[in-house]
């Protein structure tokens, strides 16, 4: 695989026997076998500020689920809407290598039962720090990929674009780093609502926060009493905005990505087959 520096783009020779430094720029990166740690807050918290703030604030609550909530992680290959995105995937990769940016911190997502093959070389990106994962794991954000241009055949995003801190710009890596009718791969909800929705949940959630003596709104607690914080602008403790094919599908084709099929079993569970123009 060949790699760049997040910085400043250039080709580095990455030995993965340790701390190691873009000759060009000075840029550092953590490596050992497998594995290899970025170092992109610098770059996101002066690229996007606000974003990066509210984005740092959902990682932090990401950490305390797979920690206290780990029956709601997309990880577990028994959940029937994981089995059926692995299905989907096994359908639509293509080629050799496949990317998972927002991989999680658990050695192996659910959703590569059906495709985890010895054709396909694996890389997981998070933002999360995590030694695991069945290929090589990367640690860092998709807004600044460290892999060289065209060296992807497949990008996977499995409930992962509402998390990061900016989509064009995540989507505009993802199109320098897939190869020639490379694939995104998609799994997405349909948070949107009408007027009547949104009045509807506006006067239920008034309602419990009167009864429950806190802002339901800005507190998520649980029934062993984790609780989980929603920072201003995100709308819940994970999610950065409320995601909908017809968001989703207008920022594919501005990114010049053309649809190749779509799944749709629920609200919760769209699939996405992107191409690559």
């Amino acid at each position: 695989m060949d790699y760049i520096c997040i910085n400043c783009k250039k080709n580095i020779d990455l030995k993965f026997t340790g701390n190691e430094q873009c000759k060009s720029c000075g840029e550092l990166f953590e490596t050992t076998k497998n594995y290899l740690k970025t170092f992109p807050d610098r770059l996101l918290f002066k690229d996007y500020k606000k974003h990066y703030l509210k984005n740092k604030v959902l990682n932090n609550n990401a950490i305390l689920s797979y920690q206290f909530l780990p029956e709601g992680s997309i990880s577990l290959e028994s959940r029937k809407d994981v089995q059926r995105f692995s299905l989907y995937l096994s359908e639509n990769i293509r080629g050799e290598n496949v990317l998972d940016l927002g991989c999680g911190i658990m050695q192996m997502p659910g959703y590569f039962a059906s495709v985890c093959a010895k054709k396909h070389k694996f890389y997981g990106l998070d933002p999360l720090d995590s030694p695991d994962f069945f290929g090589t794991r990367i640690v860092g954000a998709s807004e600044y990929l460290p892999f060289a241009n065209n060296t992807m055949d497949n990008v996977i995003y499995a409930t992962s674009l509402d998390h990061v801190v900016n989509i064009d710009a995540s989507l505009k890596e993802t199109t320098r780093v897939l190869s020639s009718d490379g694939r995104v791969i998609l799994w997405i909800s349909d948070r949107s609502k009408t007027i009547k929705e949104r009045l509807r949940n506006f006067l239920a959630t008034t309602r419990a926060s009167f009864r429950k003596g806190y802002n339901v709104n800005k507190y998520f607690v649980y029934d062993n009493y984790t609780v989980l914080g929603v920072p201003r602008g995100a709308v819940d403790p994970f999610h950065s905005f409320n995601e909908s094919p017809k968001i989703i599908e207008k920022y594919f084709k501005r990114n010049k990505f053309s649809l190749i099929n779509k799944k749709i079993f629920s609200k919760n569970e769209i699939f996405y087959s992107f191409r690559k123009i």
